[in-house]
């Protein structure tokens, strides 16, 4: 039996006769890490024991990686399992069984570096799904399946990965907001199910993101992304628009699940195209914009009717789609319909407020960065506090800030003026405190629908951190 801490450790040897024999020098010391899909905390993935008074070198390895125990008592989990021990006593082979409790390796404490680990294994399935040495299976399952190889005949695999992979990772590997991945697997998770079973949909809803993001920088002519240039810049715009729009298309695989039934399996495709046909929708109406909506609230003051073309577009190109991912991870999971709805509708306000919360931002300034504050006014854009604005300041002052703003002020004096317009008339205030009630009406429907859990306690805490991050 041994106990180790920080502090140091004890051994308790026992021999065959029942003799036991305390030793306190040793060490342990682990190697490799595994990540928990469940919590996203990294834990030891094997151990090596050294007793140099017993003479003991033994080696622990555990007889399968997955053995968390999550409980909210533990914060939120700790690690306990079987391992086989191999190594030696007095330079003589030994081996045997083990059991190895470790706790104090939670390496998730907020939500922003849970986040971040959720980002990282989301790569890492977007790197299994399209490596940059892909096996001729890789490639035949990316292109067509495994009844058609013969469609790769004549296709050079490096040639491949340079037009059409690498464009996407070059995208995917800078990393990015990852909640969307995390929607399927908590929704799954929270209804009863096991979301370990569909740990490779991490990438689906990466891909489709991705996908959207590229095509959407051609589009709008932008040169940077994630901290880098656009993936247009990189491998030029017919190349990144094919890869853009390959991306929607990548994680279809994903979905091929013999153990899902027929009907559920049309019922996932219903849902991932459902997402797609909205996304696009948003993106059609966002790229033709609201401007030719604005001068009646401009004369008339009446801005209700502009604000819901603003959340349109909203929910088309993100409240949708991440509704459609929950419904989807809830309905593998074995959820109701009650529950496949509540949580669908509750990510829908997620990313509802997800969006609104960015306009807010955009004004007030990421994590203190103001410098970049009132991007959205340097490029003209109608965001939901200018929509409200129009309806909360006289006729004047509703004219002033539409040609303002249709003017696309580049000078910092102006944009400030304009964000200080829309701070005095309280429009920026009143879409923070929209953002919250549309999240806290959602949660008020879908916690009587589910037991409570730390999946359940982690969607809740999602829904505040979107509406209080950056803050």
């Amino acid at each position: 039996a041994v106990r180790y801490t920080e502090a140091g450790g004890v051994t308790v040897e026992i021999d065959a006769d029942g003799a036991a024999r305390s030793h306190g020098e040793l060490s342990l010391t682990w190697s490799g890490t595994w990540t928990s899909t469940r919590t996203f905390n990294d834990y030891p993935a094997q151990w090596h024991l050294s007793v140099p008074a017993a003479g003991l070198e033994i080696d622990l390895e555990p007889d399968f990686p997955d053995q968390e125990i999550v409980t909210l008592i533990s914060k939120p989990a700790f690690w306990e399992g079987r391992c086989r021990a191999v190594g030696t006593r007095n330079g003589e082979a030994v081996q045997g069984r083990a059991w190895v409790e470790r706790s104090g390796f939670l390496t998730v404490d907020d939500l922003d570096s849970f986040f971040k680990s959720v980002g990282r294994q989301v790569r890492a399935s977007v790197q299994a799904l399209i490596p940059f040495e892909p096996s001729f299976e890789q490639v035949r399952d990316l292109v067509a399946s495994p009844t058609r190889a013969d469609l790769l005949d004549g296709v050079d695999t490096d040639q491949f990965v340079d037009t059409l992979i690498r464009p996407v990772r070059e995208i995917v590997d800078r990393g990015g907001k990852s909640w969307r991945s995390y929607a399927a697997l908590a929704c799954c998770d929270v209804v009863g199910g096991d979301s370990r079973r569909y740990v490779r949909w991490l990438a689906m809803p990466e891909l489709m993101h991705v996908g959207s993001l590229i095509v959407d920088d051609v589009q709008d002519g932008s040169t940077w992304r994630r901290g880098g240039p656009t993936s247009h810049v990189v491998y030029g715009e017919p190349l990144a628009i094919n890869a853009g729009t390959a991306c929607y298309f990548m994680g279809q695989k994903l979905l091929v699940d013999d153990s899902i039934s027929r009907t559920d399996q049309i019922r996932l495709y219903d849902l991932y195209f459902q997402a797609l046909r909205a996304g696009h929708a948003g993106q059609a109406i966002d790229i033709d914009g609201v401007d030719r909506f604005v001068d009646a609230a401009v004369a008339s003051g009446e801005s209700e009717p502009l604000q819901r073309r603003v959340l349109a577009i909203h929910r088309l190109k993100t409240a949708s789609p991440a509704g459609a991912l929950a419904r989807m991870g809830a309905l593998v999971g074995g959820g109701t319909e009650a529950q496949i709805e509540g949580v669908g509708a509750f990510f829908e306000s997620v990313g509802l407020a997800f969006q609104i919360v960015d306009d807010v931002l955009n004004l007030r300034g990421f994590k203190g960065n103001l410098k970049d504050r009132g991007e959205d006014i340097a490029h003209g854009k109608v965001t939901l506090p200018v929509a409200k604005a129009f309806g909360l300041v006289d006729a004047a002052d509703r004219a002033w800030l539409w040609q303002t703003v249709k003017a696309k002020p580049q000078d910092r004096e102006t944009i400030e003026a304009v964000i200080a317009r829309l701070e005095a008339c309280g429009a920026v205030d009143e879409c923070a405190t929209e953002a919250r009630h549309m999240v806290e009406a959602a949660w008020a429907a879908l916690d009587p629908l589910v037991e409570d859990s730390l999946p359940k306690m982690m969607l809740r805490a999602f829904g505040w951190y979107v509406l209080d991050r950056h803050y």
